[in-house]
């Protein structure tokens, strides 16, 4: 790599730095969704909000691919395994960012149970990693913590924080974020859902407001749309789910930066 590639990969790391913990958008159902996910139900909880997770009731496998803004240097590969029991569903996942001179890995281990059978916790232990060519590898540890709730049949509320302890490790010479979201998704008809989400650092000014909708149309495929303020994002996509089998695509837009692709492959034992 040439050095004025590698200045201008590492000035777009630092720029989105701030936002390197928010991982919403680790899933391609989320992405295309507006980096909505704080009431998932599914695989995706053990990113967005593990209380999710306590509604799971099949064993899962799940892996996903991403590049940002059609960049080779700057690929995502997560993965993902649930594992439900009596006492409530245990999860494992693990997230790569970036190329071999700058890299960003998070390791966690979830899980969440249902309080009732409208409301589930969950919880999240984390284990970040960071890379620079040339530099000590620095790391932190953290935590996650979730609700979610079904207000209604149709409305369902979700709310999430990441690190919400403010640790004193730097990761890149900045403090590690602490997130806070909270968002609704709201069943409009049996073909039709609709996410609406606000996030927010806890020193932020400038909270992100997302939005998506799914539209089931026809039997197993789904398109879906969407988008968030901080940064300015426009996303799409579309799921085929076979009986245990799932695929889902994203594409978001970035007025200045371009694209980013994401696809996920789920297995639902």
């Amino acid at each position: 790599m040439n050095f004025k590639k590698y200045y201008l990969l590492i000035s777009v790391l630092i720029s989105f730095s701030a936002q390197a913990f928010d991982y919403n958008n680790y899933a391609a159902k989320n992405a295309a969704m507006g980096n909505t996910g704080v009431t998932n139900k599914d695989i995706n909880a053990s990113f967005t909000n593990q209380a999710g997770l306590g509604f799971v009731n099949k064993m899962q496998f799940g892996i996903g691919f991403q590049q940002k803004f059609m960049l080779n240097d700057l690929r995502q590969i997560t993965a993902a395994f649930l594992l439900p029991t009596k006492t409530g569903t245990f999860s494992a996942n693990a997230v790569y960012f970036g190329f071999a001179d700058f890299n960003q890995t998070k390791v966690g281990l979830g899980f969440g149970k249902k309080l009732s059978e409208k409301t589930s916790i969950g919880i999240q232990l984390d284990y970040l990693q960071q890379h620079i060519s040339n530099e000590v590898n620095q790391s932190a540890y953290t935590f996650e913590l979730g609700m979610l709730t079904q207000v209604s049949k149709k409305v369902s509320l979700g709310i999430h924080t990441f690190n919400p302890y403010p640790l004193n490790r730097n990761l890149f010479q900045t403090q590690l974020p602490s997130i806070a979201s909270i968002g609704l998704g709201w069943k409009t008809s049996k073909a039709v859902t609709v996410n609406a989400e606000l996030s927010s650092s806890l020193t932020s000014i400038q909270p992100n407001f997302k939005a998506g909708l799914e539209y089931n149309l026809i039997k197993k495929f789904y398109l879906r749309g969407g988008f968030q303020t901080q940064p300015s994002l426009y996303c799409f996509g579309f799921g085929y789910h076979f009986n245990t089998f799932k695929i889902d695509f994203s594409n978001s837009v970035h007025a200045v930066l371009g694209h980013t692709s994401q696809l996920n492959l789920t297995y639902v034992f």
